[in-house]
């Protein structure tokens, strides 16, 4: 599941810490 790709840290939460990268990761990263 994405949920659990974004929760970086493993909580089981996922934190705005965690999303933003992640996104910034997918947008400047070329497929």
């Amino acid at each position: 599941p994405v949920a659990a790709a974004l929760d970086t840290d493993g909580d089981g939460r996922v934190g705005e810490a965690e999303v933003v990268p992640a996104f910034a990761r997918w947008f400047t990263v070329p497929e």
